[in-house]
């Protein structure tokens, strides 16, 4: 068996002095169990064999994979169901699922997400080679990886606005951004050179929370957002989950509702 035909991959490649160029898009590689060791039996093991090891592991599928490049098929909960109101033998290769889904490692995610949904997993192949299996336990994994960050940051900005928007006037923000119209047309940056000026400062009139302080944290903000919307595929350390949580949390005190 192959693995399907390779994808776009979302870009990279190299830029005129050879450097890596990044990726504009994730790829299924991108998804730890992509490239994880694959928990797999023989084509010889028997059915109980495989049901021991999904029941152990809290599997829904496994891969029945004879050395690195065979793959015989997948077995699934759905498809052992499947076999015992048929009138097959209940044995393993009986068990298979009659269709599995292949996907490359640079195939691009979200083209995958579909079929992911659809049958439950991907077995995932690179230069001929079962790499992995991604699930869609590993697509809600991912999600919540991914996508809070993107959740506290938004939810940092809109209270940065609404509180900068009673505040300040369209002159105070052109002083950051000529062409600014209200405080939604600024960016972390602009929120930080607004808020260096002492006498901005004080009219925000912030008396338990420290300036230079406060502008520090702002600027880890401003970093950590900038890795998130620049696509790293390296997820963000605990210290910068934290540092997001509790500006978050300080930001609520300021300017509470």
């Amino acid at each position: 068996a192959g693995g399907g035909g390779g994808g776009a991959g979302g870009g990279g490649g190299a830029g005129p002095g050879g450097a890596a160029l990044p990726r504009v898009a994730l790829t299924i590689g991108h998804l730890a169990r992509a490239t994880g060791s694959v928990c797999s039996v023989p084509s010889g093991a028997t059915l109980a064999r495989a049901t021991h090891l999904m029941v152990k592991h809290d599997f829904s599928q496994l891969p029945v994979l004879d050395g690195s490049r065979m793959l015989v098929g997948v077995v699934t909960w759905r498809s052992i169901a499947a076999m015992y109101g048929s009138d097959k033998r209940p044995t393993l290769l009986n068990a298979l699922d009659p269709k599995v889904e292949h996907a490359q490692m640079n195939d691009d995610l979200l083209a995958t997400l579909p079929r992911v949904t659809a049958s439950g997993y991907v077995i995932v192949w690179e230069h001929g080679q079962v790499r992995g299996i991604v699930t869609t336990a590993d697509l809600a994994t991912a999600y919540h990886r991914l996508a809070r960050p993107y959740f506290l940051v938004g939810e940092i900005e809109r209270r940065l606005r609404r509180m900068l928007g009673r505040t300040f006037d369209v002159n105070d923000l052109r002083t950051v951004n000529p062409e600014a119209d209200s405080v939604s047309n600024l960016m972390f940056g602009e929120y930080h050179r607004l808020l260096r000026s002492r006498e901005h400062w004080e009219r925000l009139k912030c008396k338990t929370v420290d300036h230079a302080s406060f502008l520090r944290d702002l600027d880890q903000v401003r970093q950590i957002r900038n890795e998130i919307m620049h696509f790293d595929p390296k997820p963000l350390t605990e210290a910068q989950k934290i540092h997001l949580l509790r500006f978050l949390g300080m930001l609520k005190v300021i300017d509470p509702v």
